[in-house]
């Protein structure tokens, strides 16, 4: 958005990955890439053309003041799918886009209400039905919902193994990417949902201060 074509070629053409990669024909690649990730955007409508230059729709807006999976944040909070995201929802999915599996990492997990409604609402988009696939959704479930409801910090532990000061940046996390989604969202409704939704989990231990 900031550049024309002609700059962004040079850029690419100067850029530092380029020259590790032999000049020129580094250079051609890092570009054929770059075509290949526009042609991308374009199809799935974070970019448009307008005569022989390309600009950002809603989409891409949104997505270029994300700075984490970007993509696929914007696919769930910039669709038509939305409105439809209550504050359990919300909550349950940042938490699994802000998530940092490791192994052994246990969970309590009786409950999957919240996590078979995510999956219902996004199964016909391909995209986003596959990342959360491949994400532990309803090992978060009880987990998160639990603070969502008010439950002390010391309780929240014996719902898992992890160490209390990895539960804080673990809340953090979700408080930071729920900063960047208020603040790139166009939609009144979400952003009254995010404002909420930040203040009934940004508490005791977890709250920052200054």
């Amino acid at each position: 958005r900031s550049h024309t074509a002609e700059e962004q070629e040079l850029l690419l053409k100067k850029s530092f990955y380029a020259y590790q990669q032999l000049g020129k024909v580094g250079a051609s690649r890092i570009i054929a890439s770059f075509e290949k990730k526009k042609g991308r955007l374009l199809s799935k409508g974070f970019i448009f053309k307008d005569g022989g230059s390309f600009d950002l729709t809603e989409k891409g807006l949104f997505a270029s003041r994300i700075y984490t999976d970007e993509l696929v944040v914007t696919n769930i909070f910039c669709s038509s799918r939305t409105s439809e995201l209550d504050e359990r929802m919300i909550l349950l999915l940042v938490g699994i886009i802000s998530f940092e599996e490791r192994r052994n990492t246990k969970f309590k997990s009786k409950f999957n209400k919240v996590s078979n409604s995510v999956f219902d609402l996004f199964r016909d988009d391909r995209d986003v039905f596959l990342y959360l696939k491949k994400k532990p959704v309803q090992k978060l479930e009880q987990f998160l919902m639990s603070w969502l409801d008010g439950v002390d910090f010391v309780d929240l532990m014996e719902f898992t193994n992890i160490l209390e000061g990895d539960i804080v940046r673990f809340f953090r996390q979700i408080l930071d990417l729920l900063q960047q989604i208020q603040h790139a969202t166009l939609d009144s409704e979400l952003r009254e949902k995010v404002i909420n939704l930040k203040k009934k989990i940004d508490r005791d231990v977890i709250s920052v201060s200054f």
